[in-house]
């Protein structure tokens, strides 16, 4: 009997090929995805030149092993963001994909949440959008702050790293010296996506996926099948929105939609990439949340 992924019963008419215009009217929330300059992908590092890309008749399997390992980026999500009204739902991808390429690689109980509008500030304007690439060019070279909450202000106080910022807000003011701390929370390791087979091939492989479509970027953590139909399974910004699915620690979550490969061909035409490792930073140990022999 060919496989069904235990997601597949949670898509609805309302979570799968969004019409994300017509979803964000109806929510009154804002979109933000504007289209990429094809001449700042030249250079970007192309996924299938350099990795492993798995034929279409092995994915059902693969994903019904990345299923029952509970092995997708959405049992990584530790964070949950919400655009709460601005346009920078490209920034809110950027730092799930980088907050759950973390946990993939320190560990969830050492996560570390970020701050989406952190880097959004510097690539828009208060009501512009701004573009895939240039998110996955700015987490290269800039890296996102720390979002300002107890849990990052704890860390703050005991000299770990000295940056913290605010969730949403154009304008608030950036601490002195902010850049130090935000290049600790860059993607090392990250490749253009310009294929399906790229795409699944990708998410099989445990990466963290981003792209845009219809004005609107979201982070693709999953895959799912029901028999022969392919979905891609996305963590929404928007807030408590679409489907409800399982994150890390068990919790369960509402923020989740599908898209069908028609979507997800839009998607790695228009611009996507793929989040792998980050940068190790200096201070980084195996308990960063614990204070037992902390020299700082």
């Amino acid at each position: 009997m060919p496989y069904t992924s235990p997601s597949i019963s949670t898509i609805s008419d309302d979570t799968l090929d969004v019409d994300f215009g017509v979803a964000a009217q109806a929510a009154g929330v804002q979109m933000g995805a504007i289209p990429d300059d094809p001449d700042m992908a030249r250079g970007f590092r192309n996924y299938a030149a350099d990795n492993k890309i798995y034929p279409r008749s092995e994915w059902p399997d693969r994903i019904e092993a990345m299923d029952q390992a509970k092995a997708w980026r959405q049992y990584r999500i530790v964070t949950s963001h919400n655009q709460n009204g601005e346009p920078s739902c490209v920034y809110n991808m950027l730092a799930a994909i980088t907050e759950t390429t973390w946990n993939t690689q320190f560990g969830d109980h050492n996560a570390i949440g970020l701050s989406p509008i952190s880097g959004y500030r510097w690539n828009g304007s208060p009501r512009s959008g701004s573009n895939i690439f240039g998110s996955a060019a700015w987490s290269e070279g800039t890296g996102l702050i720390p979002l300002r909450n107890n849990i990052n202000a704890s860390l703050a106080e005991r000299g770990v790293f000295h940056h913290t910022h605010p969730h949403n807000g154009y304008r608030a003011a950036f601490m002195d010296g902010w850049r130090e701390t935000a290049a600790c929370f860059r993607l090392h390791e990250w490749y253009r996506i310009t294929s399906v087979e790229a795409w699944v091939s990708a998410a099989i492989d445990g990466g963290g996926l981003g792209g845009g479509r219809d004005g609107h970027a979201i982070f693709h953590c999953g895959l799912a099948i029901d028999g022969n139909r392919l979905y891609g399974v996305y963590l929404n910004s928007w807030g408590s929105w679409g489907s409800t699915l399982e994150v890390s620690g068990g919790r369960r979550l509402k923020s989740f939609g599908f898209d069908s490969e028609s979507k997800i061909k839009a998607m790695v035409r228009h611009g996507a990439y793929c989040g792998r490792t980050i940068r190790k930073p200096s201070w980084m140990t195996d308990e960063i949340h614990s204070t037992q022999g902390d020299s700082r």
